[in-house]
């Protein structure tokens, strides 16, 4: 092997490690933002079964008042 086709080598490895570094990079983004969006709307029915569970208490505290 000459010092020419090790540069060769050399290069073709990194541009190979760059290419499945950036793929799992993608990976990670894509699996992040599906996290991102399924907690944010688990928070939006936490935010309103919580709503809705306040007005129920509401309604039955002024209901045994009477």
């Amino acid at each position: 092997m000459n010092a020419r086709s090790g540069v060769t080598t050399n290069q073709g490895l990194r541009e190979k490690i760059n290419e499945a570094k950036d793929a799992a990079k993608k990976e990670y983004d894509d699996r992040a933002e599906n996290y991102k969006k399924a907690l944010d709307e688990i928070n939006k029915l936490n935010q309103s079964s919580t709503r809705r569970l306040s007005r129920t208490r509401k309604f039955h505290r002024q209901g045994s008042r009477r």
